[in-house]
C-alpha cells in the first residue's frame, strides 16, 4: 500500500492493488477462490486454508478457517453482484451461489471454476 501526499493541498491518497478489499486482511482473488473451493468443488475449511492462507499460524484447537464462514456471511458486501442467499441456505450453498455468480463474468466455460473466479475478479468489467 503506497500513501502520497499532494504536495499544494495536504490531502493523502492511497493508491493499493485492485483486489484490495476495505478493512480485510486478505484480498479479493482470495476470498473469491474460498468461495469456489468451499461451494463449487465441496473441499473441507481445512483444505481451503491449505491452499490458500500463505501464513500457515494456526492457534490451538483450530477447526478450519473460520474467517471463510465470515467472508459468506458478508458476500454481496464484499461482491456487490452476488445477490443475497436466501435464508435457509447452508454456508456452502451461499458460497457456491458467489463462486458461480463471478465464474459467470468469463464466458470461457472450458475454463476450470477457480481460473474463471480468478479471471473474473482480477479483470473486472
Amino acid at each position: 500500500m503506497r500513501r502520497y501526499r499532494c504536495t499544494a493541498c495536504g490531502a493523502t491518497c492511497t493508491v493499493v492493488p485492485a483486489d484490495v478489499l476495505p478493512r480485510k486482511h486478505f484480498g479479493a482473488l482470495t476470498i473469491a477462490l474460498a468461495m469456489a473451493l468451499y461451494g463449487k468443488l465441496r473441499e473441507a475449511l481445512a483444505r481451503v486454508y491449505e491452499a490458500l492462507n500463505p501464513t500457515r499460524i494456526r492457534g490451538h484447537n483450530a477447526r478450519g478457517w473460520d474467517s471463510v464462514l465470515r467472508w459468506i456471511s458478508l458476500v454481496s458486501t464484499l461482491f456487490p453482484e452476488v445477490r443475497l442467499s436466501p435464508p435457509d441456505f447452508t454456508a456452502r450453498q451461499s458460497a457456491e451461489r458467489a463462486a458461480m455468480t463471478l465464474a459467470a463474468r468469463v464466458l470461457d466455460e472450458s475454463l476450470p471454476i477457480t481460473a474463471r473466479v480468478a479471471h473474473a475478479v482480477c479483470h473486472p468489467p
